[in-house]
């Protein structure tokens, strides 16, 4: 079974980004096109193979930390924090113009939970 990870973009420099794993960064190879710093990108096997919404990373992230949980909880750390980064993001998710969810009316609130 392969998996596809959500990580973070950090910066972006020619056909590669520095992601971020819940603190974790690695260098990966872009094969999707617009990819910007703040993105939410799927990583498999180094490289960023799609661009999912904070709400789609956030539900696989939690997915992947039942299986974590399950296998190995000293391994939660990194995946905790990311999970964590994402509920308290000051955006909603959906805006698509990065602005705060509290500055536009009848939207949910910005919080992931």
């Amino acid at each position: 079974m392969c998996w596809g990870v959500p990580a973070k973009v950090v910066e972006v420099e020619g056909v590669e980004a520095l992601v971020d794993f819940g603190g974790v960064r690695r260098r990966v190879l872009l094969v999707v096109e617009g990819v910007k710093p703040g993105n939410y990108v799927v990583v498999h096997a180094g490289t960023a193979i799609g661009v999912v919404n904070p709400r789609e990373a956030l539900d696989m992230l939690e997915a992947y930390r039942e299986v974590i949980a399950s296998l190995d909880p000293s391994l939660l750390e990194p995946i905790d924090k990311a999970i964590s980064e994402l509920r308290s993001s000051a955006y909603h998710p959906c805006s698509g113009d990065g602005a705060p969810a509290a500055d536009k009316p009848d939207t949910p609130s910005a919080k992931l939970d």
